[in-house]
């Protein structure tokens, strides 16, 4: 990301790349908890796994990505335990919306 963003290398780029990186997952933990809450630990999964396909759809032509399987694997990985962490964090401590009253 960081390369892509400063058109240059090095320690600012990589920082900028984990940033970019870092807040795109907050953001979209964000929208997770808003549209889901609670629900079954697994969503953070399929949720994640859907923010998953979507990279896969782009990023491979974008960056310019030689050697796909082993990016896939990491990228797989990495959206497997942001999900299961996404999830099991919602699920414990989202609140719970009823007929306007919150239930804990």
């Amino acid at each position: 990301f960081g390369q892509f963003m400063t058109g240059a290398s090095g320690p600012g780029s990589a920082a900028a790349g984990w940033a970019y990186h870092v807040s795109n997952g907050w953001t979209f933990g964000i929208a997770y908890a808003v549209v889901a809450g609670p629900a079954r630990w697994w969503w953070g999964i399929a949720w994640a796994m859907l923010l998953e396909l979507a990279m896969l759809l782009v990023y491979p032509v974008l960056f310019q990505i030689r050697y796909v399987e082993p990016f896939i694997a990491v990228s797989v990985t990495g959206h497997v335990l942001y999900g299961s962490v996404l999830g099991l964090w919602c699920r414990r401590y989202a609140v719970r919306w009823r007929r306007g009253a919150v239930v804990s």
